[in-house]
């Protein structure tokens, strides 16, 4: 898969672009191509392992028959092929919807390997018992379940995965901030005064259109008594 830059947007639209792939998410989505094939290897090469399934079960139940033995290992088998044939259809749906963007599908695919189809444990079948095929391809499936999820959550790939016309800020900086802005009075909450503090005589008012535009009359100031009132 190549790179393929994001369609232009039409002139005058304003509709943000999405910018160009990375090369990490279409290395993310070989690696989840890998993982199918390999998987489904090892459900095949699981056959192989038919002599040692049968002597693990007649081990821990000595009162079956050969028949009965035969059966359970056939219905087990059976059941681990339509379940890697459903996980990799699976699978294969949020490799598309990685490959368009959707950030939702990258964290459910981080679920799916993790805890329920627990591809990521798989590495270790490098030293589980069995064929060497069913090892090998176990390990392997492992292997590209985990480079798929590396390769997703790089910083070069959360562009791919962020909205058009959105810039990346971290939760930190984001937070300090909102909180280092200072807090700005508009200048028209300071009527009459300069950013100096002083009193503008162009916009400053008098007591008497102070008092005339104020919705709370002033009262009038007491008048000084008289020397005779004063005397007496």
């Amino acid at each position: 898969m190549s790179i393929n830059p994001a369609p232009a947007a039409p002139e005058g639209s304003g509709q943000p672009v999405r910018p160009a792939r990375p090369r990490s998410i279409d290395y993310a989505v070989w690696a989840i191509l890998a993982r199918c094939v390999f998987a489904l290897g090892a459900a095949f090469a699981l056959y192989g392992t038919r002599a040692d399934a049968r002597r693990t079960v007649a081990r821990a139940n000595p009162t079956w028959t050969a028949r009965q033995i035969e059966d359970y290992i056939t219905s087990a088998f059976r059941s681990s092929m339509v379940v890697t044939i459903v996980s990799i259809l699976l699978v294969l749906l949020l490799a598309k919807l990685i490959r368009d963007g959707r950030n939702w599908s990258r964290w459910l695919f981080a679920v799916l390997v993790f805890i329920v189809l627990g591809d990521v444990q798989r590495v270790f079948g490098f030293f589980a018992s069995g064929s060497v095929a069913f090892r090998v391809l176990s390990g392997l499936t492992g292997l590209s379940a985990a480079a798929a999820l590396v390769l997703l959550f790089l910083p070069a790939s959360n562009a791919h995965f962020r909205r058009p016309g959105t810039v990346a800020v971290s939760p930190l900086r984001a937070l300090l901030g909102a909180r280092t802005q200072p807090l700005r009075t508009p200048a028209s909450s300071r009527s009459g005064t300069s950013g100096s503090g002083t009193v503008d005589p162009a916009t400053a008012e008098s007591p008497a259109q102070a008092s005339a535009t104020s919705p709370f009359p002033r009262r009038p100031a007491p008048r000084a008594k008289s020397r005779k009132q004063r005397t007496e």
